[in-house]
């Protein structure tokens, strides 16, 4: 009588959704025009997460500018590291990176990516995530280009740190 023989543990989830959107307006910029990206993190439940992180690869053909990170976050643009910390249920986080297009990527495709946010709670589904921008910069001199389109916002891969 009141032995005390069993414990109850929770288990706690969060579902970290990552997107990347061009949130500049051209998705076939000239060389040396200025091109910006759109990360939000959000939180879709069921617990609150915590030390959330997520790593940004900048593509070889942008000259980095800026990164404007949400209020209580930072990003280290010598790694790619954008450090959100916690992230309550139902929340969001956002980061804005600005590149200029480089000389001699007129009419190449340039990719970027972002790997899934994660965090120290275990993240059950990967729906909703997008983390690729593909984009051909118009060859020659502005307004002589080749006016090729965007090339899709979702390259199919997809790299979830461990």
């Amino acid at each position: 009588t009141g032995d005390d023989l069993s414990e109850v543990v929770t288990v706690t989830s969060s579902d970290l959704v990552t997107t990347k959107a061009l949130s500049s307006s051209d998705a076939t910029p000239d060389v040396g025009d200025t091109v910006s990206y759109l990360i939000t993190v959000t939180n879709n439940g069921g617990s609150d997460a915590t030390g959330v992180t997520l790593t940004e690869s900048w593509p070889s053909g942008l000259t980095f500018v800026s990164s404007t990170p949400s209020t209580g976050t930072s990003y280290d643009s010598s790694t790619g590291v954008w450090t959100i910390g916690g992230l309550s249920n139902g929340s969001s986080a956002t980061l804005t990176l600005t590149g200029t297009v480089k000389s001699g990527q007129g009419g190449q495709t340039i990719t970027n990516s972002v790997t899934a946010a994660s965090g120290n709670e275990s993240d059950p589904t990967t729906t909703g995530d997008d983390f690729s921008w593909l984009r051909r910069p118009r060859r020659g001199r502005r307004g002589h280009g080749s006016g090729a389109e965007r090339h899709g916002r979702w390259n199919g891969s997809r790299h979830r740190p461990r």
